[in-house]
């Protein structure tokens, strides 16, 4: 229902921007093709397609299948784990590349699953991490003022009981750390990321993704790329 995206259309959306940030990292992972490859919160499978097409074995591990992400055929065609990040059910060093798309932001422990990222990734596998930024954050905010705050006005006015008043003006967090989005300016900061993956892994390359308004809102800017600016950005590492 306006102004939030229907399914068919939000999935169109959001494949076209996970393709275009597969594509930011595609010859670094496609250069450890054939290997084993770990989606950490692989939700709908969409980047499990993606390395099977480039000669890897795939394993994918969620707590919730399903839940997030792009869909891409029937997840019992997957195979994927159910487990958390914070506790990979797999051996040391099992992997060749290490995986993750949109989900650190998520952990409840994110140090933690990205130690154990660490664990079972190959003495000279590539982790791929890529991140919302702080500039998504932004944008989201935005969206929630532009397109959202006049509807959950007039349920407050009309007596809702659900929504509070800080509810109206102020969208809660997409990650798991903070309480509202606008914090996530600051929590989702590149230099922000950088330092807490950078505790864990050695970092050797960080490339920025396109600059995109979020998929089930309208679409007020077009999709680019900006040196300086963008709404994602992926983190590539080794042991």
């Amino acid at each position: 229902m306006w102004p939030k995206a229907g399914p068919a259309r939000f999935q169109e959306r959001q494949s076209v921007i996970r393709e275009i940030e597969w594509q930011v990292c595609l010859e670094a992972i496609a250069a450890r093709a054939p290997g084993r490859f770990l989606d950490v919160g692989c939700g709908n499978a969409f980047h499990l397609w993606k390395a099977r097409k480039l000669g890897f074995e795939v394993t994918g591990v969620d707590p919730v299948p399903g839940r997030r992400g792009v869909a891409f055929g029937k997840l019992e065609d997957w195979n994927i784990v159910l487990g958390s990040a914070e506790e990979l059910p797999f051996d040391d060093g099992s992997f060749d590349v290490v995986f993750s798309s949109h989900s650190l932001e998520h952990f409840a422990d994110r140090q933690q699953g990205l130690r154990e990222m660490r664990r079972v990734l190959q003495s000279k596998g590539l982790a791929v991490i890529t991140v919302p930024t702080g500039t998504m954050a932004l944008i989201n905010t935005l969206n929630h003022m532009l397109f959202a705050t006049h509807a959950r006005l007039l349920k407050k006015l009309l007596g809702e009981p659900t929504i509070r008043w800080r509810h109206v003006f102020l969208p809660h967090a997409h990650g798991s750390r903070c309480r509202y989005a606008l914090a996530e300016t600051r929590d989702f900061r590149v230099d922000a990321w950088r330092q807490r993956i950078g505790e864990v892994f050695r970092i050797v390359d960080v490339r920025r993704g396109p600059l995109y308004p979020y998929p089930d809102f309208p679409q007020w800017f077009p999709r680019m790329k900006l040196e300086r600016y963008s709404s994602s950005v992926s983190f590539l590492c080794t042991r």
